[in-house]
């Protein structure tokens, strides 16, 4: 039965995404066309073109069909991950993206396990010691850490450690003189990465201790945490099998 409810409840949550990503879509159809211009002008850049040859690249591009059409056009290709041509790159959209996925789930996937790990760990301590000077300063540090723009603690840990003391690299994913493999080039990806995943990281990890620290101190609470601590139950035990379990 929790499978099935589980189950439910995504495809609940999925159904709810289809009119918001259709919305989001729509919107940015319509930003395209009010913008001054269209692809065509961007492709020709200015220079000069015979009427025939911009004929042409609007039929190429299909803006010489009706607005409904060229919306129905643009759904189909989104849905079959066709998005388009860069004009910048001169190369496909899609490729551009998969290209920089690596280092994109690198970053966000050390950044999303060392946030959820220090995020759980201080709303547990947090929780188990309630108005007490530590919370007080993990909360000062969740809330400052949730409200400062993750753009700007980038420039200012880039200009503190990477400038100033010159303990990280400015920018990159690994030194043009690392080695090409083994430990050395894990080492040398991995100082690059620190800056850039503890920034990111810096607003999920107050926003995970803080949702960590309300459910554990309504499930400290509850009355079989009282009657597990009342049988004598390892304080240790208590927290981490029972109470936090149910928190998350």
């Amino acid at each position: 039965m929790p499978t099935k409810s589980l189950l439910i409840y995504v495809g609940g949550r999925l159904l709810q995404a289809v009119p918001i990503m259709f919305v989001i879509i729509l919107i940015n159809f319509a930003l395209i066309h009010a913008a001054p211009g269209d692809p065509v002008d961007i492709l020709i850049g200015g220079a000069d073109a015979t009427p025939e040859y911009i004929e042409g690249l609007r039929r190429e591009f299909g803006l010489d069909q009706p607005l409904s059409q060229q919306f129905v056009t643009y759904i189909s290709k989104i849905v079959q991950f066709d998005l388009g041509y860069s004009l910048r790159y001169r190369e496909p959209v899609l490729s551009l993206i998969l290209g920089r996925m690596p280092a994109t789930l690198l970053l966000m996937g050390t950044a999303l396990f060392f946030s959820s790990l220090i995020g759980i760990l201080l709303g547990v301590f947090a929780a188990r010691r309630p108005y007490s000077a530590g919370d007080y300063t993990a909360t000062f540090v969740s809330l400052a850490g949730y409200s400062m723009p993750v753009f700007w603690l980038g420039q200012i840990m880039l200009v503190i450690f990477a400038l100033h003391l010159a303990w990280f690299p400015t920018q990159g994913m690994y030194s043009l003189r690392a080695p090409s493999q083994g430990f050395g080039r894990i080492l040398d990806v991995a100082h690059h990465l620190v800056l850039p995943a503890i920034t990111y990281s810096f607003y999920h990890l107050a926003l995970i201790y803080r949702l960590t620290r309300i459910k554990m101190q309504e499930v400290l609470a509850l009355d079989f945490i009282t009657t597990a601590r009342a049988k004598g139950v390892a304080e240790g035990r208590v927290v981490y099998r029972h109470a936090l379990r149910n928190a998350i």
